[in-house]
């Protein structure tokens, strides 16, 4: 797939409005008027509610920044609370950019209203989910995403649909489907070379820290899903380093 897209189709775009949440449409209007804007699609926590979702962020973030290899690390940060659930699309510069930026190829505003048209109407319900496992990406690979694995099959079947439109953009080479759907906590990136990182992370402190609010085999509910915009400079994560 090759060009930029400057516009969903009009058929895309009623049927975007059709499960988008009502308090998210002026944002969707809002992406259009904000082109270099990038947008988060999740369904957030909505239990435990936001103040153990805080604590539990604050907590992450201390382990992080007093984390003794953290000296090698380019950037760490920590997702935002309000923004901590089934993540389909995660809003960060660096979270999406593979090579060339997303934004080169398609605009924030073609793109959200085409993953929004590829919801079926579930995407207007809360949901239970459990959380299966928590999980760290890949030592090899540049960036290692803290996460909490959920199951539910109304997110895995959402999360698929949209990522089967948003992946030709983001990514050089197709994904499988994964059998959980991530709610994305923090992340690590470190510049390197190819090959083995220069740095560890606190695997074993921060699945402590999170166990302590949200242990595997417990149940979190969702809210519908919400689209977030983040205008130029901004990030549903706050920064630890970088």
């Amino acid at each position: 797939m090759t060009g930029r897209i400057e516009a969903p189709t009009k058929q895309e775009f009623d049927q975007a409005m059709k499960v988008i949440h009502p308090d998210d449409r002026a944002t969707l209007l809002e992406l259009s008027d904000q082109p270099d804007a990038y947008f988060s699609l999740a369904r957030p926590i909505t239990s435990p509610t936001s103040q153990p979702v805080s604590n539990m962020q604050a907590n992450v973030t201390e382990d992080i920044r007093n984390h003794p290899h953290g000296e090698n690390w380019t950037i760490a940060a920590v997702k935002l609370p309000e923004y901590v659930g089934a993540t389909y699309l995660d809003g960060d510069p660096i979270a999406i950019a593979q090579g060339e930026p997303f934004l080169e190829r398609i605009s924030g505003f073609a793109l959200a209203t085409k993953m929004l048209a590829a919801l079926p109407k579930t995407a207007t319900k809360p949901v239970t989910a459990t959380v299966e496992k928590i999980v760290n990406g890949s030592p090899l690979k540049r960036r290692i995403y803290t996460t909490i694995g959920l199951l539910c099959v109304t997110a895995q079947d959402e999360m698929h649909s949209t990522h089967a439109i948003s992946h030709p953009f983001l990514f050089a080479n197709a994904t499988l489907p994964s059998k959980r759907v991530p709610a994305h906590l923090a992340y690590i990136y470190e510049a390197k070379e190819e090959g083995l990182r220069k740095s560890s992370i606190p695997v074993a402190s921060l699945k402590e820290t999170i166990s302590r609010t949200m242990p595997e085999g417990s149940t979190v509910e969702l809210a519908p899903v919400r689209l977030f915009m983040h205008p130029a400079g901004t990030s549903p994560y706050t920064k630890i380093k970088g």
